[in-house]
């Protein structure tokens, strides 16, 4: 039987290890500059007005409010620095590694299941283009939601 502090520990422990490798994993990709569709998003980011949201006669193709108000924030906030939008979309992709460890504990597994489940979700090949393209986002966001 483990003592409460020494569970905090160990929690503490695996979270700093998963943050560590995805940090670790990701930190090359963060020096990357804007690629391809991240232009698109930013040039119409330029004009994001919440009120035009119901005009469907704007869109061509796809119907994203949610994207286009992280890319106005983001645009606003970071300017056209890539760095930072890089490091959200690592900061998205773990939140959801945290999310798969509640999904997991929630369905009745155990918490170093949870935990071997978290971490896989976060260190594993599979999203790597979708944290790494900053236009991915796309495939980030409903991820997480």
């Amino acid at each position: 039987m483990t003592t409460r502090p020494f569970r905090l520990i160990l929690s503490l422990a695996g979270a700093a290890l998963v943050i560590g490798l995805v940090v670790f994993i990701y930190a090359t990709s963060s020096k990357a500059f804007f690629f391809n569709d991240d232009y698109a998003w930013l040039s119409q980011s330029w004009h994001v007005d919440p009120r035009n949201f119901f005009d469907l006669s704007r869109y061509s193709h796809f119907y994203r409010p949610v994207i286009e108000l992280y890319f106005g924030w983001s645009l606003k906030a970071f300017g056209c620095d890539p760095v930072p939008f890089h490091w959200l979309s690592v900061a998205i992709h773990l939140m959801t590694s945290g999310l798969v460890f509640l999904l997991a504990r929630e369905i009745g597994m155990t918490r170093v299941f949870a935990y071997f489940a978290a971490l896989w979700f976060a260190v594993q090949s599979g999203p790597v283009e979708a944290v790494a393209w900053i236009g991915a986002i796309t495939d980030l966001m409903p991820g997480f939601w």
